[in-house]
């Protein structure tokens, strides 16, 4: 358990620093741009996130083999079916609840097929690195290590797709923002882990 909780941190840890890295880039490169338009004397730049953000959630369905041949079934386990969960406030204005508060019901916003299918891309890099990282497919810590850069670029270019979709959230129709992007990333992919620890946790038993 340990070691698997490992290996999930090692691609979410690069993702984190990827992400600062793309931040970065994006704030000083836009933040220069807007000094230049505006002068020195133009204030600090505000990113643009929407009022309401959703929270990735979704249908996983557990772990059945399908014959002998486990990396068979793994692979042919259908994906998660995932969309943005938005909390709305009770009245109009007010600052968005927790995502835990049950006093206000969710609102369930699909995402277009063009977003699933780049979440289906990454879920099945994310199945793959697992499985290798599991199952003993990966024959060294520097395999292990370029494998880990191979998800995180999957996280990152997964995400970056997303972000040029729309949906219909509950306050109009937008793009998928970056934080709503990134959650829906990391579900699918500890989703995949999740389906690989109980891939082996029965082939254990």
């Amino acid at each position: 358990m340990l070691i698997l909780k490992w290996k999930i941190a090692l691609p979410l840890l690069l993702i984190l620093v990827m992400l600062a890295v793309q931040c970065s880039r994006y704030y000083f490169g836009t933040h220069a741009q807007s000094q230049s338009r505006q002068g020195v004397n133009s204030g600090a730049m505000e990113l643009s996130v929407p009022l309401l953000e959703g929270k990735a959630d979704g249908k996983v369905l557990p772990f059945e083999p399908a014959g002998e041949n486990l990396k068979a079934s793994l692979f042919a386990h259908p994906a998660p079916e995932v969309w943005l969960a938005f909390r709305v406030p009770a009245k109009q204005g007010q600052p968005q609840t927790a995502t835990g508060d049950t006093n206000e019901p969710a609102t369930k916003t699909e995402l277009t097929p063009e977003a699933k299918r780049a979440l289906q891309s990454h879920w099945e890099m994310a199945l793959d690195y697992y499985y290798k990282s599991e199952f003993g497919e990966v024959p060294d810590a520097e395999s292990d290590r370029n494998e880990s850069v191979v998800l995180t670029n999957s996280f990152l270019v997964t995400t970056r797709k997303l972000k040029t979709l729309p949906i219909d959230a509950p306050d109009g129709r937008r793009n998928i923002s970056w934080n709503e992007a990134s959650d829906l990333a990391r579900f699918m992919a500890a989703a995949a882990a999740n389906l690989v620890e109980q891939a082996k946790k029965q082939m254990n038993e």
